[in-house]
């Protein structure tokens, strides 16, 4: 694909321009995407501006895809041409990112898309839902036994989400309805519903001066297996943590580096966005995540708010974002 164009970046703080980018062709168990919509991710506007791990330069960012396939490499037998799908851009090597019109993915990180699901809508689920299963499923985190549609049956168990409506909160609160427990979760009062329609069964204002005794007398009457900090700033995770403390301890999913002075009995690990996905994606976008868009048990949530059309438009996303949404994802058409 020798006149496919995508968004560069030179080097760290310097805005998006625009250049050609030869693909080449899909290799073994990869399949290639005309994309169509593109989400914006915190972990974007790191990398713009700090660099963050990215060790070459220039660069092309973007995690979120969705589009049409256009080609598939072999031993690739369950995506046809022209399938509508949706895709987790690992970041493996340039080709495999979002920020183009056409990327190369790993097929195990496709999922096909529903006939009633637009592709703005398809672009805000992969990575939060990757980042969200990195965190409540891998060892070493919280863990939990793996979604299932029909959700699996109640265990009587809770976890903790702070940041009910973020994009990682929304997929975190349906993982863990999927997987057998009952949520807890924080957003605004305007985002009640929001959460609720996920499967939250008690969402609290996080605004409240009160909130860590409103949440400690909520969790008192249930048994905790842990929290997942959706929205990780030093704060939320200090209030996490002393809300886990005063429960008598337990493990905290952050998605930024946790603060070393933990309380006693608690401790938190940073979540890989891509982590659990890259080793386990199959059964993420292919056993579980297929049969709940069609059955209507996971939702595409929040809603996209689409800021523009085309790659020149990433860089406006991009400080969209920067500037802060609330219960919505950044997307862009192409």
């Amino acid at each position: 694909m020798s006149n496919n164009q995508a968004a560069w970046v030179d080097r760290p703080g310097e805005k998006i321009r625009i250049g050609t980018h030869d693909l080449g062709k899909p290799g073994p168990g990869e399949v290639m995407i005309k994309n169509v919509a593109v989400a914006i991710n915190p972990a974007d506007c790191l990398l713009q501006s700090t660099g963050g791990w990215v060790d070459k330069w220039p660069t092309i960012l973007g995690y979120d895809l969705a589009g049409e396939v256009i080609s598939t490499g072999t031993g690739v037998n369950d995506i046809a041409l022209g399938q509508r799908v949706l895709a987790c851009a690992l970041h493996l090597s340039l080709k495999d990112r979002a920020f183009q019109q056409y990327s190369v993915v790993r097929a195990d990180v496709v999922t096909p898309v529903t006939d009633d699901m637009t592709f703005e809508q398809a672009a805000v689920i992969p990575l939060a839902l990757a980042t969200a299963a990195a965190g409540l499923y891998q060892k070493g985190f919280l863990d939990l036994p793996l979604p299932k549609t029909p959700p699996r049956s109640k265990v009587g168990k809770t976890i903790l989400i702070w940041g009910g409506s973020s994009s990682v909160g929304c997929a975190a609160i349906q993982l863990a309805v999927a997987s057998g427990f009952d949520v807890v979760t924080t957003a605004s009062t305007r985002n009640f519903g929001l959460c609720s329609d996920l499967g939250a069964r008690v969402v609290l204002d996080y605004h409240s001066s009160q909130i860590k005794e409103e949440m400690i007398q909520v969790l008192r009457e249930t048994e905790v297996v842990g929290a997942f900090a959706a929205i990780s700033t030093l704060d939320t995770i200090t209030t996490l943590a002393e809300i886990i403390a005063a429960l008598g301890g337990g493990l905290i999913s952050t998605t930024k580096p946790p603060p070393e002075d933990l309380p006693e009995g608690v401790f938190a690990r940073m979540v890989g966005a891509t982590d659990y996905a890259a080793v386990q994606g199959q059964k993420l976008f292919k056993d579980y995540l297929p049969t709940a868009l069609r059955l209507g048990a996971y939702k595409a949530a929040p809603s996209p708010y689409v800021v523009g059309d085309g790659l020149k438009n990433i860089q406006t996303g991009i400080e969209t974002l920067a500037k802060g949404v609330s219960a919505s994802k950044i997307v862009v058409t192409l």
